[in-house]
C-alpha cells in the first residue's frame, strides 16, 4: 500500500492535469464560439 500510495500520488497528478487542461481548454473554446456566433 505504501508503494502504492508514493507511486500513485505524483502519477494520478500528472494524469488528470493533461486531460483537465485539454478538456476545460475545449469546453471553453467551443463556449466562446457559440456566444461569438450567437450575437451577431
Amino acid at each position: 500500500m505504501a508503494v502504492v500510495s508514493g507511486g500513485n500520488t505524483p502519477a494520478r497528478l500528472h494524469v488528470p492535469h493533461r486531460t483537465g487542461t485539454a478538456a476545460p481548454a475545449r469546453t471553453p473554446v467551443a463556449t466562446t464560439t457559440t456566444i461569438e456566433e450567437r450575437t451577431p
